[in-house]
């Protein structure tokens, strides 16, 4: 899974752009930081063709700076399923967590997405994302939607799942082995992310 996403560099264009146009203060200066509390990432699994499950990750962390740097951590360990042995079976099979614990996600926005955003309002952005994960770097663009909530606070989900495909992260071996222990005639090696993320500063 490619998220991230997520992931998340996206908040850079969020942050930044929300506050185009509006007089810098002492009040709205500094970096944003994710409230894991508001926010979620999920992805949808599909196995024997035609079953569909939903799963997301409980710990996700991250922060925008000042220069328009974003990252955003993703805690592998952390991904629920609903069901124990295939939480543990992903984690050391698919993951490798031991090895790989972490999803990283940055990017940085230019100055020519940056646009005025008032509290209340709502905006489309495309923004490039770098994703490391299971030793692999990858890039996407990532289609999502950017609210300002309140002044200090600015909301940022996808408006379409990003499509991530197993081979991407070297994840077939894992998949392979899930699919074994679990007894499945197959498991789809693309999965959508979608995510939901509440900054405030």
């Amino acid at each position: 899974m490619r998220i991230l996403l997520t992931g998340f560099g996206f908040i850079i264009a969020l942050m930044l752009g929300a506050c185009a146009g509006e007089k810098p203060s002492a009040a709205r200066t500094g970096s944003w930081e994710l409230i894991p509390a508001q926010s979620g990432i999920s992805f949808v699994s599909i196995k024997n063709g035609d079953i569909a499950e939903a799963h997301s990750f409980t710990k996700i962390s991250g922060i925008v700076g000042e220069d328009g740097k974003a990252l955003v951590t993703i805690a592998l360990d952390s991904v629920q399923t609903n069901i124990d042995i295939r939480d543990e079976r992903m984690r050391k099979y698919l993951f490798e967590t031991e090895n790989y614990p972490v999803v990283k996600i940055g990017a940085v926005i230019g100055s020519d997405v940056l646009a005025t955003l008032i509290t209340g309002g709502r905006k489309n952005i495309m923004l490039a994302l770098e994703v490391e994960m299971h030793g692999v770097l990858e890039n996407y663009d990532a289609d999502i939607w950017v609210t300002r909530l309140a002044s200090n606070k600015i909301l940022v989900q996808t408006r379409l799942p990003l499509l991530i495909h197993g081979d991407d992260f070297a994840f077939s071996a894992g998949l392979a082995k899930l699919q074994e222990l679990a007894n499945l005639s197959a498991i789809s090696p693309s999965v959508p992310v979608s995510f939901s993320l509440v900054f405030e500063r």
